[in-house]
């Protein structure tokens, strides 16, 4: 590779660092406000949701850092090895799952208090598919891959 390749490798795999840091910043705010809404639909009262706010704001930031730094391992080693798209296919699937669940729940929450919005229907459709086609497409990389290698040893 010559040394401008390498650059924009590394350059995309930033980009999928930063799109990953925006997408966990959505989904953890998404996560947020979705659990109170639940804990209220399950009659907790409110201090309770109060103390589990608190104690979820600090277990998503500890999972926030956790996942930026392993992301951007993960997305700087699979540069050399030219497979950057199993690693970022992974992550923003289960990302976008994790968006979704939390979307679908808003949803039957709504649901039962008779307030539907067609937007949380959209949304979370719209994630789990993604989601769920990403998933697909990582391990049809890593198929084609393990193929390719394979037919480099015999």
């Amino acid at each position: 590779m010559t040394p401008r390749q390498v650059v924009l490798r590394y350059g995309i795999a930033y980009l999928f660092w930063f799109a990953t840091l925006a997408i966990a910043v959505v989904c953890a705010n998404t996560v947020r406000v979705t659990y109170p809404i639940l804990l209220d639909y399950w009659r907790w009262d409110s201090s309770s949701i109060s103390v589990a706010d608190q104690v979820a704001v600090i277990v998503m930031a500890l999972a926030m850092v956790a996942l930026i730094v392993a992301a951007e391992h993960m997305y700087r080693t699979a540069v050399p090895a030219k497979k950057l798209m199993q690693p970022a296919s992974g992550i923003i699937a289960v990302l976008l799952a994790t968006l979704g669940v939390a979307h679908a729940t808003q949803f039957y929450v709504e649901l039962q208090y008779g307030m539907t919005n067609p937007t949380s229907v959209v949304l979370f459709v719209a994630e789990l598919a993604l989601a769920i086609f990403l998933w697909w497409w990582r391990h049809r990389l890593k198929r084609r891959h393990s193929q390719t290698s394979a037919s480099v040893v015999l």
